[in-house]
This record gives C-alpha cells, sequence and structure tokens, in this order.
C-alpha cells in the first residue's frame, strides 16, 4: 500500500481517537457536574438538616461512593472551563462571591438561574433567592426550584407561603426528605402539631437517623397528649445522642404526664449528670417525689435549687408545700416569708397576711 494511505488511515485513526476521547470527556463532565449541582443544592437544604445528614444524602443523591465523590470533584475542577463550571466550582468551595460572578457572565439557562438563586441563598439574599427560584421553577418542571421557593419564604417568615411551595414540591416528588421536613417544621413553628405529625412520619420513614426530626416529633406528640408515642420519639433520639440533654429532660417530663415517676425521675438524673445545674430539671424530680410521698427526697431537690438561685420563688414555694405535708408548719410559713419577699404579688398568696 502506498505510504500516503498509511498517512490517512493514521490519522483518520488519530482523529477518531481525539473524537471518542472528546466524547468521553463530555459525558464525564455532564456526570460531574451533576455532582456539583447535587451538592449545592444540598447546601441550601442544609437548613433544615444536619452536617451527618447531608453527608448521606449526598451520598444517595449521587448514587457514588465517598471515594468516587471526591475524584469526581477533582477531575471536574482540573477540567472546568465554562463561567457555569468555574462557578460551581467556586460555589462548592465557599467562595460565592466570585460564584455568583461566573454565573452572572454565563448564558441564563435555568440550571444557572437555579446555581444563582442557591448562591444568593446561601449568603442570606432571601429575596433575590427567591425571585430567581420562580424564574427557574417558569421553565424547570423539578421539584429543587419550588422547594428553593419554600425555603426562601421559610427564611422570610412568610410561613402559609412556604407550605404553599412544599406542598407543590411534594406534589412532584412525594418522598423529597427536604420538602417533608421543610413542611413539618413550618407547621411546627406555627404549632399545627397535629399537621406536622404525618410529614414528620414520612421523613423519618425515609431517614431514621435524624435526632432532631425525631424530637420534633416528640414535642408534637405531647403537645396533643399522645405521650406514649412522644415518650418512644424522645427513646429514638436518645438511641441517636445518648447525650442529647433535652431528649432526656423532655422525657422525664413526658413520663410525669404518665405518671411514671419514678422513671421520670431516672430521666431527670440523666439529665443532671450532663448539666448539674439545670433548675428545672431539680424541679421536676422534687415534683415527682413529691407524687411518690417521698417527701424528704423532695425537699432535698428544692434545698439544691435554693443553693443555685437564692431568689427562685417557686422553688421557696414548693419547698413550703412539703414542708407542710412533713408538718413542720413554721418552717414552711418561713419558706412562704421568703418567697413574698422576693415577689410580693406571688400568685396564689396572701403575702399582707404572712408578713
Amino acid at each position: 500500500m502506498d505510504a500516503k494511505y498509511y498517512g490517512v488511515i493514521i490519522i483518520l485513526v488519530i482523529a477518531l481517537g481525539y473524537g471518542a476521547y472528546f466524547e468521553y470527556r463530555n459525558v464525564q463532565m455532564v456526570k460531574e457536574r451533576l455532582v456539583y449541582q447535587q451538592i449545592e443544592q444540598l447546601a441550601v437544604r442544609s437548613n433544615v438538616v444536619s452536617s451527618s445528614m447531608m453527608s448521606q444524602m449526598i451520598l444517595d443523591s449521587t448514587g457514588l461512593t465517598n471515594g468516587q465523590i471526591a475524584m469526581a470533584l477533582k477531575d471536574f475542577q482540573s477540567h472546568a472551563s465554562s463561567s457555569y463550571d468555574i462557578g460551581l466550582v467556586a460555589s462548592i468551595a465557599g467562595n460565592y462571591s466570585a460564584a455568583l460572578q461566573y454565573y452572572n457572565d454565563s448564558d441564563q439557562l435555568s440550571d444557572v438561574v437555579i446555581s444563582k438563586a442557591n448562591v444568593e441563598f446561601m449568603t442570606t439574599n432571601y429575596n433575590d433567592a427567591l425571585a430567581d427560584y420562580k424564574k427557574a421553577s417558569s421553565v424547570d418542571t423539578g421539584s429543587f426550584p419550588l422547594y428553593g421557593i419554600a425555603a426562601s419564604y421559610y427564611m422570610l417568615k412568610d410561613y402559609d407561603s412556604t407550605l404553599t411551595y412544599a406542598i407543590k414540591s411534594l406534589q412532584i416528588e412525594p418522598d423529597n426528605y427536604n420538602a417533608l421536613i421543610l413542611e413539618a417544621d413550618t407547621l411546627f413553628l406555627l404549632q399545627r402539631y397535629s399537621e406536622s405529625i404525618t410529614p414528620y412520619t414520612n421523613a423519618l420513614a425515609k431517614y431514621p437517623d435524624d435526632p432532631d426530626s425525631w424530637f420534633h416529633l416528640g414535642i408534637a406528640q405531647g403537645n396533643i397528649g399522645r405521650y406514649a408515642d412522644s415518650l418512644s420519639s424522645f427513646n429514638q433520639v436518645i438511641s441517636l445522642e445518648p447525650s442529647n440533654i433535652n431528649a432526656w429532660y423532655d422525657k422525664g417530663y413526658t413520663l410525669v404526664n404518665l405518671k411514671k415517676y419514678s422513671d421520670a425521675i431516672d430521666a431527670f438524673n440523666h439529665t443532671l449528670q450532663l448539666n448539674p445545674n439545670y433548675i428545672e430539671a431539680w424541679n421536676n424530680i422534687g415534683n415527682s417525689y413529691g407524687m411518690l410521698g417521698k417527701y424528704d427526697d423532695a425537699l432535698a431537690s428544692y434545698d439544691k435549687i435554693i443553693a443555685l438561685d437564692a431568689n427562685n420563688t417557686n422553688a421557696w414555694y414548693n419547698k413550703a408545700l412539703t414542708l407542710q405535708n412533713l408538718t413542720r408548719f413554721y418552717d414552711a410559713k418561713q419558706a412562704l416569708v421568703q418567697v413574698c419577699k422576693i415577689d410580693f404579688n406571688y400568685p396564689g398568696i396572701n403575702c399582707g397576711k404572712i408578713i
């Protein structure tokens, strides 16, 4: 074969090789760009989830391992050339001012507008973010722009609008954990506790290792009198975070409502192991001992509060009632005198007759 034909063949092979490489590179950039976009969107959602939950959601949303995500981020960074891609790299690095500049220099397609809104949200420019999420939602039929609108309204304290758009987002993606939590937290904030239980329950069915959502669910259940369910929720929190002082305290309070006073004392004692100066825990221990008829133990609890805060009128008043139960009437009157010295108008006491 003539040498010139060999030359043509070699050129064709090289051209085909480069073509295949560029096709491969384009496919890789699309995949890696998606990883960056998902991480950026999850950063917006971080206002409703913990950092540990964020890590798990990144793994779930990308379908990659931690190692694969790290490689994708590094590879994308080294090949990013468009203004939008460079902006994504800057955004994930936390360089939001540079990211916003690159996004503004890009063609204003829906992906760019969403990323621009994400940066505006993360830099607390919620009105700007709201406008851009709405702009994106007019062309992007996915759930995220609607979630972005809901999250922006939440940060702007327009809770009715938050609920409207969180529900719209859920109509497109019913099991979206972040939208469920946003709906539940908004209902909780509005003290619509009964309504908040279903979205909390649905969210926890997807990510059961979220202690914050279990805690809010427990509070909501307790506020509508579902104390057994509330106790179960607080136990879930404690299983995930054994040092969660609020969960231990609210578990104790729930046990009081269930009239399980000995168990309540145990829970409050766990609270005190985490904070020995937790006055409300000491007060509830005293009250629980009183309900069990263990007045000396109750008295010791109230005295502990007074040692921590000599002007605590509730402790002095409860001490007076306990001393009466011990038939120590003179000491009980002296405790009431202390109440009146601190607050002459303390409810339920005629201080004019005592002092």
